[in-house]
């Protein structure tokens, strides 16, 4: 058999082993994430207008991805949850095919392709968020997808890779904004690349932003003609371009200033801007050692530390491209929010990752040498990467049960209280009108006993940490309780009948 049908062999076998593990860790998912409560009651609002469901909450106001559920569920009948897995699996497929090609892009090495296969199939944090109903995996696959094009436009110089490039980031920022900024800036950093003949350079500055040029010349012509200026997520690029360093200095300066007077004391006030920086820097990077696992991350540096790669220079220069500017979007990110969810870092972490297939291959090598590298290596990464695989740790189940009790057992006029957000999801009493509702009763101290009477039922969720403080709380208010669910860790829910009318 050629290496390009055992090429294509591990391409179609990845993509099918992809899918078998989105159907597993799919079904072992007790409960929605909060973010895919917005996308589903967004694709739900679509039947009214795209506008309606773009403000409906804070994350869908980039609208693509909730769009992307509505028209899947109407077409085919399905729910919107069901819509949400069938795309983010085709979604997560793409990736996983995308970064084996990108792989095969760098080398001729068949057992290469399978390390990758292995890798992208076990890699830890990718699989953690398999059943997450986020607009990401849409992002992750078209992103990768690009890095693809891009390494053919290098290998051959054909103006049709330049284009797809253009059009898969251009469906990457659909999903996230953020695409955008490859979008502009790779083929400015391509001009830069002084090892390239100016020519070169230029022609790749030309093709890659050719599509980029006409799409914008029409966006302009249609906005003109609709007299529309509602373009608020594109301006936020514009915005962090020309005042995002200095808002991050500022933000830098207020919380060094607060570390040196409450931590530090007047000795080390000083100094109190380099440790703040210090210690933001080794957060960022305890994050991506985190993301990508120690030992994967041990395998990069070695890859890294012995050329186990061996790339040319343009393939080395787009990756390193991309790593950069990843780096400077979630490391800014991380500046002015001072906190950094590890899905923002996936982008980064997939491409890191594309060093450990060559370092395992290095090690595969020497294995007639020194056979404990090898098998140390795989061994950890395996007990490492198996985690999202087992369900385990605390069941949140309770959670959907308690809400679907209440949609059973509470007529569709009763007023609901709860303050957990699932339980109001699961509850079905609250239709699109659901965040509004979920910020008013933030502001509701439910102890107090007046709030009882506006309320038929009260579904209070109590973590096992607070279950001494708001058992007794609750018991001061005299109310009796009519259903308790829990989970192994103790974690309750326990519903009230209300005194309304």
């Amino acid at each position: 058999m050629n290496k390009l049908l055992i090429n294509r062999y591990v391409l179609i076998s990845s993509a099918i082993f992809s899918l078998i593990l989105s159907c597993i860790i799919h079904s072992q998912a007790d409960v929605l994430n909060l973010d895919g409560i917005c996308y589903l009651k967004s694709a739900e609002a679509m039947k009214i207008s795209i506008r309606a469901a773009s403000h409906l909450c804070e994350q869908a106001k980039w609208p693509f991805y909730s769009i992307l559920i509505y028209i899947l569920s109407t077409t085919i009948k399905i729910s919107y949850v069901s819509a949400a897995f069938l795309l983010n699996s085709f979604f997560t497929m793409l990736s996983v095919v995308s970064f084996i090609f990108i792989i095969q892009l760098l080398t001729d090495k068949i057992r290469v392709s399978w390390f990758a296969m292995i890798v992208i199939l076990l890699a830890h944090q990718f699989n953690s968020v398999r059943d997450y109903v986020i607009r990401d995996h849409g992002f992750w696959a078209f992103y990768l997808l690009s890095i693809v094009f891009i390494l053919q436009y290098t290998q051959r110089e054909h103006i049709k890779y330049a284009i797809a490039w253009s059009a898969c980031l251009m469906v990457a920022t659909l999903f996230r904004i953020e695409g955008a900024i490859f979008l502009l800036f790779m083929p400015m950093i391509l001009l830069l690349d002084y090892k390239q003949p100016i020519v070169t350079r230029i022609k790749a500055f030309a093709y890659l932003n050719c599509l980029s040029a006409m799409v914008l010349v029409c966006l302009g012509m249609w906005l003109w003609q609709h007299h529309s200026n509602d373009i608020r997520r594109l301006q936020e690029i514009y915005f962090q371009i020309v005042h995002g360093w200095s808002f991050i200095i500022e933000t830098l300066q207020n919380k060094a200033r607060i570390l040196g007077q409450s931590i530090l004391g007047i000795e080390g006030e000083h100094d109190s801007t380099l440790v703040f920086i210090i210690t933001l820097l080794v957060y960022y990077f305890i994050n991506i050692v985190a993301n990508v696992s120690l030992i994967n991350a041990i395998l990069i540096g070695y890859a890294w530390i012995k050329k186990a790669a061996k790339l040319t220079h343009p393939t080395s220069y787009i990756l390193w491209s991309y790593i950069l500017l990843n780096s400077i979007i979630t490391s800014s990110f991380l500046a002015e929010h001072m906190f950094l969810s590890k899905r923002y870092l996936l982008a980064l972490t997939l491409v890191l990752l594309l060093w450990v297939p060559f370092a395992l291959e290095s090690l595969i090598l020497q294995y007639d040498r020194m056979k404990l590298p090898f098998i140390l290596a795989i061994s950890l990464f395996i007990i490492s990467s198996i985690s999202p695989l087992i369900h385990h740790g605390t069941s949140k189940l309770y959670i959907k049960e308690a809400g679907a009790w209440l949609s059973e057992h509470t007529p569709a006029s009763a007023k609901l209280y709860s303050n957990n957000s699932l339980i109001l999801y699961y509850s079905q009493h609250f239709g699109l009108d659901i965040f509004n509702t979920i910020e008013q009763y933030k502001k509701i101290d439910i102890f107090d006993k007046r709030q009882w009477e506006k309320y038929d039922f009260v579904a209070i969720f109590i973590p096992h940490e607070e279950k001494n403080t708001l058992k007794n709380k609750l018991a001061l208010l005299h109310i009796i309780p009519i259903k308790l669910f829990e989970n192994n860790r103790d974690d309750q829910i326990i519903i009230y009948k209300g005194q309304r009318g």
